[in-house]
Formats: structure tokens, sequence, C-alpha cells
């Protein structure tokens, strides 16, 4: 995004950069759109920047690939589920119990609010053969960390008993 972005001019009062953060958000967006109603594997890049309403040369300059695009949807995925289990957490009362169904609650309705999600995220990805696994160890690593601190924190408080709790975390994902 750098160079291109830096060396066109202005339009519609908008820099480049300014128009390929818009582009990309859409593209995001019709990922997800489309991904989620028709997967991976039947989605045609064509279908998703008619959707975004993006010349599929933008789409090549800001994504390179369709998995590209994918592995990026879930990531804004994972980072809307980390924020809203952080939020949750955040205003949770006090209490195993209480912080426990707030933040898995907060979990699920990423899920529930938009179904497109849950097949993206559970389901979709797992096509993507090249990178998915380094992709789900980096996703799953930014929940695991919330799920971590938070059991650090309730251990702290003596809520809970000292002991490691990466297996039941992981479980948790």
């Amino acid at each position: 995004m750098g160079t291109r972005a830096a060396t066109a001019r202005r339009y519609a009062g908008k820099s480049a950069e300014e128009r390929d953060v818009e582009r990309r958000t859409r593209l995001l967006d019709a990922g997800l759109e489309v991904f989620g109603t028709v997967g991976y594997a039947a989605s045609a890049i064509e279908t998703i920047c008619s959707t975004a309403r993006v010349a599929t040369r933008e789409f090549y300059a800001l994504f390179g690939s369709k998995e590209r695009l994918l592995l990026e949807v879930d990531r804004r995925i994972v980072t809307e589920a980390a924020e809203g289990i952080a939020a949750a957490l955040d205003a949770a009362p006090e209490g195993v119990a209480p912080r426990m169904r707030a933040g898995l609650r907060a979990y699920a309705e990423v899920f529930v609010d938009n179904p497109h999600r849950a097949r993206v995220h559970l389901f979709e990805v797992l096509a993507v053969a090249s990178e998915a696994d380094g992709h789900r160890r980096v996703t799953g690593d930014q929940l695991m960390a919330i799920f971590l601190a938070e059991e650090r924190r309730l251990m702290g408080l003596g809520l809970i008993p000292q002991r490691d709790l990466a297996i039941t975390s992981g479980a948790l994902l």
C-alpha cells in the first residue's frame, strides 16, 4: 500500500491511502458476506469485488489473493471477539462464574450476531491449506492471552486454585 498510495494524487478530496483504506474495508466486508454465504471454495474474486464495488486490480494490489483476504477477514473476526471479551470482562462483576459467563457470552455473541462470522472462522479458514495452521496459531494465541490473563487474575485473587490452565483455555477456544 505504501509506495502506490504515496505517489498517487488526491481524488474526490481523498488521498490514495484514504481510498485504499476504504477499499480494504469494503473488501473485508464483502469477503465476510461472500465467504460466509457461499463458502471459500465457491467464491469468486470477481463476486467479492463486485459486492465491494472495487476493481479486481485494486483487490490484487491490496490483498494479492483470495486466500489472503480470507485470512484477513478471519483476523478481523478474532480481533472483534477479543475486544468483545475484554469489554465484557471489564464490565463483569467479581466472581468466577459471572466472569466466565460474561467472557463466554461475549465470544458466542460474535458468531450469533452474524452467522457469516461463524462459517468463516469455524469452517472456511480450514479450507485454506498453505497458511491456515500458522494463522490459527496466531489468532488463537490472541484469544488464549485473554483467557490466561483472566485465569491469572482469578488465581491472584484466590478465587481459583493455582495451576496451569493452558489446556482448559485451549478447550475453551
